[in-house]
């Protein structure tokens, strides 16, 4: 398993930890700037053809907005708590939440694929590829 997911360690998976809320430090004064050379190394280096220049300028300001929202809930799970925030659309985070969108999207392995070509072993069995016209 951990050779199967190793990529999750490297860029740009292991910086999208940073909106792990449950790994977010309590007190404020190390919130305030906790995970903005993350969050700005993502948008800018890794994710730059997402988003506009003035989008990624307004990124690191929209994040403070988030961490102020999402800390009262952090006691919930991950994906409710961003489904919710999704839900809501606040508008001074249009920009972040365009990130948070494309984060609960990606996918970390290839599983479902997989799981997809094998079903596809039920349609395509061996009496039906011997299949020919004349037959």
């Amino acid at each position: 398993i951990n050779t199967r997911f190793s990529n999750l360690k490297e860029e740009p998976l292991s910086l999208m930890t940073v909106l792990d809320f449950h790994k977010w430090p309590l007190g404020s004064q190390e919130l305030a700037t906790f995970g903005n050379s993350d969050i700005k190394e993502l948008v800018c280096e890794h994710l730059d053809h997402f988003f506009l220049p003035e989008e990624r300028e307004e990124i690191p300001a929209e994040l403070i907005l988030l961490k102020l929202i999402v800390r009262s809930l952090r006691t919930n799970p991950l994906v409710d708590v961003y489904s919710l925030v999704l839900k809501q659309k606040p508008s001074a985070m249009s920009h972040i939440l365009k990130l948070l969108e494309y984060l609960l999207v990606v996918s970390p392995s290839t599983a479902s694929c997989e799981r997809g070509f094998s079903n596809t072993n039920v349609l395509k069995t061996r009496y039906r590829t011997g299949l020919r016209q004349d037959s």
